[in-house]
């Protein structure tokens, strides 16, 4: 795996594992449900709530548990790696992946129903992930690819793309999880 690709895997696992412990499990999608839900004014208890935390659990059912290679119920980050980069090096079973995760992410943020998304979402999303007004509007200004204000679908496909399979790093794509990558992968 290319050491940019890895350095972005990584900072993903890290914005998942939302308590710090080292690796993933259902609770930290039930953690970053519960933080949508406040960024996004969501109330207890509403539909929506129900329906952002079965979008959230079934993104750990479907995409994260199976990649527990010991099956003790927890994700490593060696297995996180390990299953990712084999995700990727399959081309047509990676695309739908791709697809899938642009649409949910498109799902999870559009709060006014207009089918994309606006600064004000992008915003409210990256502040889950610790990222301030500035960063997120630099972020959206690349996310942004045709520069209409908004960020359709097939902008978040290419976007997703870029970010899990692009080594190029001024890539669009590396800025769906805001500038925090760049800070990491410095670090590193």
């Amino acid at each position: 795996m290319h050491d940019l690709i890895r350095q972005k895997i990584t900072h993903l696992f890290n914005v998942l594992d939302r308590n710090g412990d080292g690796h993933l499990d259902r609770s930290d999608f039930e953690q970053l449900a519960d933080a949508y839900c406040r960024a996004f004014d969501v109330a207890p208890g509403s539909e929506a709530h129900h329906a952002l935390h079965a979008q959230q659990l079934a993104g750990w059912e479907l995409a994260v548990a199976p990649l527990d290679a010991d099956g003790d119920g927890r994700v490593t980050l060696d297995e996180y790696l390990a299953g990712t980069g084999h995700l990727i090096a399959q081309a047509d079973v990676f695309e739908r992946f791709v697809i899938e995760t642009a649409r949910a992410t498109l799902l999870l943020s559009d709060r006014d129903g207009d089918g994309s998304r606006d600064l004000a979402e992008l915003t409210a999303q990256l502040g889950v992930h610790g990222a301030s007004a500035a960063e997120a509007a630099e972020s959206f200004s690349r996310l942004d690819r045709d520069g209409d204000g908004r960020v359709r679908v097939d902008e978040l496909v290419d976007n997703t793309r870029e970010y899990f399979g692009s080594v190029d790093p001024e890539a669009r794509g590396n800025w769906i999880l805001g500038p925090a990558w760049r800070r990491a992968a410095a670090r590193a």
